[in-house]
């Protein structure tokens, strides 16, 4: 109970300050506790703006840096905006798939039929790297000073301003290519792409006819299993490599030998689709919308309360956010927010109440989802049995018959009485009805032995059993990330952590509506939400 005493202080301290003083008016509390209850110091929280109203279903988004400008992408063709959000033009290129600013201000625009160079006037000039449909099937641009990036159905292709193009050499040139990332340096530049089942190092030199590359080979240190899996790799600035697959990051820091695999909490059943840096954070592109990493390393949905709209192409720079979704454009900026002082007095109240909140242990949630989804093993040990014992039960047949008959007979004769002749007929009727009913009984014994469906129900109990242990790993994750969640949430001074708590919290809520909506509401039930 030693963990109580700080929040029953701090309690105290936020809804009764006058019953803190003593009687010569100094406060009885420590200088430390009472330093900010008078006032919130403000803090960078990441604020949404609406996005451009007249695009949906959006692919690509790209930020010039330099200008402000945002191109976005759709299967309709490219729309450039100004940095105040007006549009500046559009331009009829259907399917685009990637978007990138060069160093000097030119968009370049990734079609699923070539790659193009968006000219003053607004059209767009032929810029594929290579002739043939692979080579014009654009799937991921990248650029920065001094280099430029494609990656192709035909595989990697280079160039210094988008105009000129080369292939990487090697198996890296030639295989199908699906990401790829660039980070300049001034003592070269920093590849990364994933190709050929497999993702790529290199390093670029520029040189008069265009780029060289040093070195170029498969990175170490991944189990191969993850690094034939990626969707996205990414460079950040501080030199960190990261590689998104198979629902996993894999981080390395410019210092380390070793990576770093983690699985990041997002909404369950989400996919991960892309990878990125801006506005000081990580952000993850999900089918089930965008998600950041905050300080303390865990994901939050953005915005918390949007639509579960699927994020495609995440773009910015140090302070702004963009992201192309299926309901359009999130455009997120960095802006100073202070905290009201009911958001401390809840964070306060939190902190005394949570360690005596009684919740469900894993155990009892395991119970509950397998009985709302009917995965529990006694349904497949029935059908076990009652196969085994079919051959015991006998089948049964029931025919029914039913008959009928008419018979008519006729005879003729003559008679001749007193002179007279007279001529008889006599006439015979008759009718039958018949009902038979039959009952047949067959047993094929054979079946207890061993019954034909017996492989069926062997291939489909191994489906149920992944289906089970799918359901079950999720939930731990689920179950044991919220227990983390709440401790770090308990371990916070109310006070001086504000945000934080508010982060926690609600990501606390968000884990606990994943578990119950894997229990058909019986979470839920149980354990009440801890935000207002």
């Amino acid at each position: 109970m030693h963990f109580l005493m700080p929040a029953l202080v701090l309690l105290f301290l936020v809804l009764a300050p006058s019953a803190a003083r003593s009687r010569d008016g100094a406060s009885a509390l420590p200088a430390s506790a009472t330093r900010k209850a008078p006032n919130i110091e403000p803090v960078l929280a990441l604020g949404w703006q609406p996005g451009l109203a007249g695009r949906r279903q959006l692919t690509a988004v790209a930020l010039d840096r330099a200008s402000g400008r945002v191109a976005l992408g759709d299967a309709r063709g490219v729309v450039l905006l100004e940095p105040g959000g007006a549009v500046v033009g559009a331009s009829s290129r259907p399917d685009v798939t990637a978007l990138a600013f060069t160093a000097r201000g030119a968009l370049l625009v990734g079609t699923a039929q070539g790659l193009f160079l968006r000219q003053e006037n607004g059209d767009l000039l032929d810029q594929s790297p290579a002739p043939g449909d692979e080579a014009r099937r654009i799937a991921r641009l990248a650029a920065c000073a001094g280099a430029v990036g494609a990656a192709t159905g035909a595989g990697v292709y280079l160039s210094r301003d988008g105009h000129v193009w080369q292939p990487a050499p090697g198996s890296l040139g030639r295989a199908e290519a699906s990401a790829i990332a660039l980070q300049c340096r001034p003592e070269g530049t920093e590849l990364r792409a994933v190709a050929g089942g497999d993702v790529w190092r290199a390093t670029l030199q520029p040189t008069e006819n265009g780029l060289e590359i040093l070195r170029s080979a498969p990175i170490e240190g991944l189990d191969p299993g993850l690094r034939a899996r990626a969707v996205d790799v990414l460079l950040e600035d501080d030199g960190t490599e990261i590689v998104l697959a198979n629902g996993l990051l894999a981080l390395r820091s410019p210092r380390a030998e070793d990576w770093r695999v983690v699985r990041p909490a997002v909404s369950p059943g989400a996919g991960l689709l892309r990878v990125a840096a801006a506005a000081g954070r990580r952000w993850l592109a999900t089918d089930r919308g965008l998600f950041a990493e905050d300080a303390a390393g865990t994901w939050l949905r953005l915005p918390p309360a949007g639509a579960l709209s699927a994020a495609r192409d995440v773009a910015g720079d140090t302070e702004r956010v963009l992201a192309a979704t299926e309901d359009g454009l999130l455009d997120g900026r960095l802006e100073a927010r202070a905290e009201p002082e009911a958001a401390m007095r809840r964070a306060a109240v939190l902190a005394l109440e949570f360690p005596g909140r009684r919740e469900p242990a894993v155990q009892e949630i395991f119970r509950a989802a397998l009985d709302y989804l009917a995965l529990r093993p006694e349904g497949m040990r029935n059908l076990r049995r009652g196969l085994a014992t079919r051959g015991l039960f006998p089948k049964l047949e029931l025919h029914f018959q039913r008959g009928r008959s008419l018979e008519t007979d006729l005879d003729y004769d003559e008679s001749f009485v007193s002179g007279d002749l007279r001529r008889l007929h006599d006439q015979h009727q008759g009718s039958q009805r018949d009902v038979a009913a039959l009952l047949q009984l067959s047993w094929q014994l054979g079946d207890i032995a061993f019954s034909p469906d017996a492989i069926d129900l062997s291939r489909e109990a191994r489906a149920v059993i992944q289906l089970r242990d799918d359901v079950l790993d999720e939930i731990t994750h689920l179950f044991f990330e919220r227990r983390r969640v709440l401790l770090e949430l308990a371990a916070l001074d109310p006070l001086q952590d504000v945000p934080a708590s508010e982060r926690l919290r609600l990501r606390a809520d968000e884990l606990a509506a994943g578990l119950d909506s894997w229990t058909g509401g019986w979470f839920g039930q149980r354990v009440p939400p801890l935000a207002p």
